[in-house]
């Protein structure tokens, strides 16, 4: 697995983890499903869900260690009348991500930092969009 794979599997099950975040977002996706990305496992219906998404890598050795700089986005989406859901679950992503002590298996992961958060209304006028953007340093095995 390499190192940004690992880093985006373990922002995805720290926010899975979080019974406060699953008590709003119905799932915390990879890639989202066309059908009913709203239904929780459970078959509950929510008004949001979240999608680990873009990411970028970035080169940052230093001394002998073989390290890169990566970020993730973290998108939220709400359907929920306003936007008094989709800004709350994105603060709570916000809050849970940063600085989060994140344990891999084959990585170290160390500096996660909250580098973007914005909310927004989607072209639909009834969609609130939110984003989570977080830096990791991350030191690779040889």
């Amino acid at each position: 697995m390499t190192a940004l794979v690992e880093l985006h599997d373990l922002i995805r099950n720290h926010l899975l983890a979080d019974p406060e975040i699953m008590a709003i977002a119905a799932n915390v996706y990879d890639r989202v499903p066309e059908e009913s990305p709203f239904m929780a496992p459970d078959g509950s219906t929510r008004t949001a869900y979240i999608r680990v998404a873009g990411k970028d890598l970035r080169d940052a050795d230093a001394d002998c260690i073989d390290a890169v700089s990566a970020t993730v986005q973290v998108d939220i989406w709400s359907d929920a009348y306003g936007s008094i859901e989709g800004s709350t679950l994105t603060d709570l992503v916000r809050r849970r991500l940063r600085r989060a002590r994140l344990v891999g298996e084959t990585v170290a992961v160390s500096g996660l930092r909250v580098e973007l958060v914005r909310v927004f209304t989607e072209r639909n006028g009834a969609t609130t969009h939110g984003v989570v953007q977080v830096t990791a340093h991350i030191e690779e095995p040889d």
